[in-house]
């Protein structure tokens, strides 16, 4: 069995998609998504489930 090891997105390469716009975002291919529940909202750099209400930028690695 394969071991593995999840860790979180590098946040030095994320400051481009917390500023810009809808429009900008998309030149990343990523999206602006609003966490409406305590749970199903990960954050990708610290692991942890974002606060509802929370902005989180949502992109593919």
């Amino acid at each position: 069995m394969a071991a593995f090891v999840l860790s979180g997105i590098d946040p030095a390469s994320l400051p481009p998609l917390f500023d810009p716009d809808d429009a900008g975002l998309a030149a990343h291919h990523a999206v602006r998504r609003i966490a409406d529940s305590a749970r199903g909202f990960p954050c990708r750099v610290s692991l942890r489930d974002a606060a509802v209400g929370e902005e989180l930028p949502r992109v593919s690695h």
